[in-house]
């Protein structure tokens, strides 16, 4: 079975970056990254996936080394922080989908919110899925651009995590405990998150 691309939709890493902006400041996140071709929210338009993917990764990987144990609650604030304006950058299908999650009763609106969230993560050559599991969800990114080349001992995905529960918050105005059980990053063939309902 050939590898998913480890890709990115190059709108995600746009608002990705803005997010990131908006959260640490542009003075500080500019001597954090100290690359500022990183941090060119022009050229992540116009970047192909795989590029977009790349750039993710690196800026993610200089945030945890810049901020260490401190960079879980960032990462994981910064993808809060980062399903609305994804959301309102999407192609005018997309947004009636979301405007659809919004009418259905409030507790059936996770599933098709993760689903929307995975489409819009997948882009054109990613492999995101949205899995019900019991009463619970799972949701599995095999593309996971974040953990190119890492060997760590705990899951590192926090801005997808984040997103995770962005998107729920979004969908019912209630919090889920969201839990990454496996990662790439840990030797997994890909990142699950586990979504308490």
């Amino acid at each position: 079975m050939p590898q998913p691309h480890r890709s990115t939709p190059p709108t995600l890493l746009r608002q990705f970056i803005l997010t990131t902006i908006a959260e640490i400041g542009r003075g500080e996140l500019g001597q954090v990254i100290d690359d500022p071709n990183l941090l060119d929210v022009d050229q992540a338009s116009s970047l192909s996936s795989i590029q977009a993917g790349e750039v993710f990764l690196q800026i993610q990987r200089r945030l945890r080394t810049y901020y260490g144990r401190g960079a879980r609650g960032v990462l994981l604030r910064i993808g809060q922080n980062l399903w609305e304006p994804i959301l309102r950058e999407q192609k005018i299908v997309d947004r009636v989908l979301a405007a659809g999650v919004k009418v259905i009763p409030t507790g059936s609106r996770p599933k098709p919110a993760l689903d929307l969230l995975a489409k819009i993560m997948r882009g054109s050559d990613g492999s995101v899925s949205v899995h019900t599991m019991d009463l619970n969800l799972l949701i599995i990114d095999s593309s996971s651009p974040a953990t190119v080349g890492l060997s760590e001992s705990t899951p590192v995905c926090f801005v997808t995590q984040g997103l995770i529960r962005g998107a729920l918050y979004w969908a019912s105005a209630r919090n889920y405990d969201v839990e990454e059980t496996s990662c790439r990053a840990m030797g997994s063939d890909s990142c699950e998150f586990k979504v308490v309902i």
